[in-house]
């Protein structure tokens, strides 16, 4: 188990805890923070794993790419938290 702490704020992809040292760490089965929480401190515990999180952009027949980020991010899975 590991224990993150940072700013709770919301990304395309989901909510993510800013550390302190500006890394975005993903947490695991929120799409957003609650109003209440949001650009709040919090401090979360779970699982710290890298993975492919959010999917590769695509490129379709007419050249229109969609969003998203190659390789892979930090996400915190199993994750209890609080603010």
């Amino acid at each position: 188990m590991t224990t993150v702490r940072g700013t709770a704020r919301d990304a395309k992809a989901g909510a993510v805890i800013v550390t302190p040292d500006g890394a975005a760490i993903y947490v695991e089965g929120l799409s957003c923070w609650p109003d209440d929480v949001l650009g709040k401190p919090v401090t979360a515990t779970g699982t710290l794993v890298t993975e492919k999180f959010i999917p590769d952009p695509r490129v379709d027949a007419k050249g229109a790419i969609s969003q998203g980020a190659y390789g892979a991010q930090t996400v915190l899975k199993n994750p209890r938290w609080n603010a």
